[in-house]
């Protein structure tokens, strides 16, 4: 639940497992496998289904793909798209396209 909620409100960090660890006062391994055994994915993947479903409620605002990237904490377009094509099965220019029909 924590854990949930400080990523939902930090997907833009950029943040680290260590860092997770030392705010909730446990340790790594411990965090990783908690958060796997309750959620069923790791910390990493699940941050990056945040920003991607960030990334589509920005997209949906009309914001720009770049705009969006850096909103949903991406530093490289580039991994934003590949990211974004890998969760969604779209580019975010085709998902925009789809959208405004």
């Amino acid at each position: 639940g924590d854990v949930i909620k400080y990523i939902s409100s930090h997907y833009a960090d950029d943040i680290k497992i260590a860092g997770l660890a030392d705010y909730f006062f446990v340790s790594r391994s411990k965090l990783i496998s908690d958060f796997k055994k309750s959620i069923g994915v790791s910390i990493k993947k699940y941050t990056m289904f945040v920003r991607i479903s960030n990334a589509q409620h920005f997209l949906n605002t009309g914001k720009s793909i770049t705009e969006t990237a850096t909103l949903c904490g991406f530093y490289d377009n580039s991994h934003f798209i590949s990211t974004f094509r890998l969760l969604t099965g779209k580019t975010p220019k085709e998902y925009c396209k789809i959208r405004s029909r």
